[in-house]
């Protein structure tokens, strides 16, 4: 699927999810493995903060794990609402 992507000019960015949605890969620390061990030019991480409000202690260590390969971000509250209306700093 990388290899298709990057023929067609489309980066590749998962997201890991919650435990309550997904077993496979649920943090960030999980999710780099996993594109570490891919080792594909083409292959990075989109981080959503509804996710990792479950699943990460703390944020900025979060994006900053991610670094380079941080590809997409989906910006949401602990209940899927607007940024501002819920409990995320």
């Amino acid at each position: 699927m990388a290899d298709y992507a990057r023929d067609h000019g489309v980066l590749l960015a998962l997201e890991p999810v919650n435990r309550f949605e997904g077993y496979l890969i649920n943090s960030v620390e999980e999710m780099m493995g996993f594109i570490e061990m891919m080792n594909h030019p083409n292959v990075g991480i989109t981080l959503d903060t509804f996710h990792m409000n479950i699943e990460e202690d703390d944020f900025y260590k979060s994006f900053k794990m991610a670094g380079k390969l941080l590809y997409h971000v989906h910006l949401s509250e602990n209940h899927r609402g607007i940024p501002g209306t819920g409990h995320i700093p």
